[in-house]
């Protein structure tokens, strides 16, 4: 319902036996009370609260028979045991999130083509026998000439290095990150976990980009 400009308990007055008067007081009643979760009774709690009804000059005496409505379920917070659940998952993603920013957000296409140019490029490098495989790959990004194919080799094999590097790094903040996060006694210590893993992530992030 819309009702009219009601600012004041005269305007109420002024439209008193009405349906909209009896509908604003309905809206009203249902500001007289509000809820206030208690983790240490595991309950919800009415508290008192004439706030709203102030501002139209009314106090619980016009409102004669109310009472709190019934209380929303309480859930439960999660337990320290499951908090640190989540963070181990929130950990895992981060680590993988960390590791792809680190390499330049390969593609997956691109992450499919590395085990085959790792094992052409050792293959150059070692003078070995290039696999069929191997040997079309070459063929068909145009790298002919030994020349050509000793560069890329080299490119590949240092890149891989570099990846190694990455993914040593981030597995050990991974792992202490973990190990904080399990030895956590309250919300305090495991969010501070999680705060220290980002940090010393996003520190990893840029130095290593620095360096590039």
């Amino acid at each position: 319902m819309e009702f009219s400009t009601i600012n004041t308990r005269e305007d109420l007055a002024a439209i008193a036996g009405t349906p909209e008067h009896d509908a604003f007081m309905t809206m009203l009643s249902g500001t007289l009370w509000r809820f206030e979760k208690n983790d240490t009774t595991q309950a919800w709690v009415a508290i008192a609260d004439d706030s709203t009804i102030k501002r139209f000059g009314l106090s619980r005496t016009d409102f004669p028979g109310a009472v709190p409505p019934e209380p929303p379920v309480y859930i439960p917070p999660p337990s320290l045991a499951e908090r640190v659940a989540d963070a181990l998952v929130v950990i895992e993603q981060f680590h993988a999130e960390t590791v792809q920013k680190l390499v330049g957000n390969p593609t997956q296409v691109e992450k499919d083509t590395w085990a085959l140019k790792l094992e052409a490029a050792g293959a150059i490098t070692q003078k070995t026998t290039v696999s069929a495989a191997g040997q079309a790959f070459l063929a068909g990004a145009g790298m002919t000439t030994d020349a050509a194919k000793s560069a890329w080799a080299a490119s590949v094999l240092a890149k891989a290095t570099a990846y190694a590097q990455v993914v040593g790094l981030a597995e050990r903040l991974r792992d202490t990150a973990r190990t904080a996060v399990k030895a956590a006694t309250d919300e305090a210590t495991l969010k501070a976990s999680l705060d220290a893993q980002r940090a010393a992530a996003d520190a990893a992030v840029a130095s290593l980009l620095k360096g590039t």
